[in-house]
């Protein structure tokens, strides 16, 4: 389409009027929503404990993470873009800038990055980078893409990994071959879980987002509060996240009208 009407306007003469404005484009519809499951989610919790001389960042890239930004808005974050409370953004797609309020519980992540961050940097300029890299040949650089995109795949294998694991333990337990731990933590997922938590070794950060979306929504944030707290453009490319949060509205409405609870 560009070419075309460039080359109308370079050449008029040579069409005099645009034929494609009879032609109804047909409407693209835009992917479902790649949410997470909460048990997905705490297996990716459970898989923190294993990053060892990361895990405290990693811990605080995740929980920024979790509350929606994109990949690209959290390497671009510079330590004066929180203040204790949220988290300015500043650079951002189709300019969706603003401000992100955050849990408490990521606050408290963030502020213990942050401690560990001072302590092995010294004082902090207000715009040196929030989140950096550990890498060998990387040490005090900013935190890119590929260094974002990498935490969390690693985060998605580990607990993959784990969950492997934990299925042939448990088909051993149930030969008779092995005595149950109670301290076993992945031990705590039914068959079926472990399973599901197989799939996050496909993980991708841009799913945290995604889940922060349908998480407003399932706990019935309303939709144009949701959507400024995710700096959505427009409602119709945030509908995809409604789907989950009306079908479990609807579910919860027909146990509700038949008298019974709605199970577990």
């Amino acid at each position: 389409m560009s070419f075309f009407d460039w080359f109308r306007a370079a050449y008029p003469e040579q069409i005099a009027h645009d034929p494609t404005t009879a032609v109804e484009m047909e409407r693209v519809p835009l992917p479902p929503a790649r949410d997470l499951s909460e048990i997905e989610v705490v297996a990716l919790y459970l898989a923190l404990e294993e990053r060892g001389e990361t895990e405290v960042r990693d811990r605080a890239l995740f929980a920024v993470l979790s509350h929606g930004l994109r990949a690209e808005e959290v390497v671009n974050l510079n330590v004066e873009d929180y203040d204790g409370v949220r988290l300015t953004i500043r650079e951002a797609k189709d300019d969706s800038t603003g401000t992100v309020p955050l849990s408490r519980q990521a606050r408290e992540q963030l502020n213990t990055y942050l401690v560990q961050h001072r302590s092995e940097e010294g004082d902090l300029s207000p715009d040196s980078p929030l989140f950096l890299s550990i890498g060998r040949n990387r040490v005090g650089q900013r935190l890119g893409y590929q260094g974002l995109y990498y935490a969390v795949k690693a985060l998605g294998k580990i607990a993959a990994e784990q969950a492997q694991l934990a299925l042939e333990r448990r088909q051993r337990i149930e030969q008779g071959e092995l005595e149950p731990d109670l301290q076993d933590r992945w031990g705590q997922f039914n068959e079926a879980e472990l399973k599901q938590i197989l799939t996050l070794l496909n993980v991708h950060p841009h799913q945290l987002r995604h889940t922060f979306a349908t998480g407003l929504l399932l706990r019935g944030v309303e939709s144009l509060h949701a959507r400024t707290l995710t700096r959505h453009k427009s409602e119709a490319s945030f509908k995809r996240y409604a789907k989950r949060a009306l079908s479990a509205a609807a579910e919860r409405a027909f146990y509700q009208s038949i008298g019974e609870n709605a199970p577990e």
